[in-house]
């Protein structure tokens, strides 16, 4: 039997209500008292993290910002454990690259998020209410860059650490500032798509994989007592460490191809599924 499962949240535990069914709830917490721990790993941010844990009961650790955040429970409050901010020296030019092409550019930093006014946008306050619902923090819309300064001063704390940058636009524009800041940019950057239509930025460590190592020690568990589930190229890292891991039906075909089993959608109860094809049928008993 697995010790433990890590699980993304979007596309994968959740539905498309941003709910996790109470099916799955019930799963889960099952298997946490036949002695099994759950952690979620996720681009989210830790408020949003901890009502999820807090649902499904939960005091594993919590994986956030696509892996730069780790958040340990300890004496009933979660601590931090160990994070991977952003280096600063090319921010500037990877923000500039994107816009001048049209893109949206969010700032994740560790107290809030910040977002540049987009005039040409009718969605972009409907877009800066949905972060602050989803993420559980603070949603700053400016009209220019006034907080460059705080992205490069070592004196940060009114923001907090820039931990991610997320970059939303056409799915095919995507594909190629991908490619262009693979090229352009040095290897102190992770960058990799987390939707047809969004791009994140991260720290050279912030990976869901390097992330569930470092919790794996943490806890003394060998990766092959490791399941992990997830749909999206964010989640492949952390799908090829585990003992095994699961794709989403809706996940990529090469995301998919990196997994040891594929299950059904979100929409098809596809995180419930896999936890009975690896634990066995009690597991959905009487839900």
């Amino acid at each position: 039997m697995f010790r433990l499962v890590c699980l993304d949240v979007d596309g994968t535990l959740v539905d498309t209500n941003m709910k996790i069914p109470p099916q799955v709830v019930k799963a889960l917490m099952r298997l946490q008292t036949h002695g099994t721990l759950i952690t979620l790993a996720s681009g989210r941010h830790l408020p949003s993290l901890r009502e999820y844990a807090c649902l499904i009961g939960t005091k594993a650790p919590l994986i956030a910002f696509n892996g730069a955040w780790i958040q340990c429970y300890n004496q009933d409050r979660y601590k931090h454990m160990q994070c991977w901010p952003l280096n600063r020296s090319f921010i500037p030019s990877i923000i500039e690259d994107a816009e001048q092409i049209g893109m949206d550019v969010n700032l994740y930093f560790s107290n809030r998020i910040v977002l540049r006014r987009n005039h040409k946008s009718q969605d972009q306050n409907l877009w800066a209410k949905s972060l602050w619902r989803m993420e559980k923090v603070p949603v700053r819309v400016v009209e220019s860059w006034p907080l460059m300064s705080s992205i490069f001063s070592s004196d940060s704390d009114a923001l907090g650490s820039l931990m991610k940058i997320l970059i939303s636009g056409r799915p095919e524009e995507i594909i190629k500032l991908l490619g262009h800041y693979i090229d352009h940019y040095p290897v102190d950057y992770h960058f990799v798509l987390s939707g047809d239509r969004y791009l994140e930025v991260g720290d050279k460590h912030a990976t869901k994989g390097q992330a569930l190592q470092t919790i794996a020690q943490h806890l003394g568990i060998s990766r092959s007592d490791i399941m992990a589930v997830g749909d999206h190229y964010n989640d492949m890292s952390m799908l090829e460490y585990a003992g095994f891991g699961v794709a989403m039906g809706n996940a990529p075909s090469i995301v998919q191809q990196k997994a040891d089993w594929v299950t059904t959608k979100n929409t098809e109860m596809g995180v419930l599924k896999a936890l009975a094809r690896v634990f066995g049928d009690w597991v959905l008993r009487n839900l």
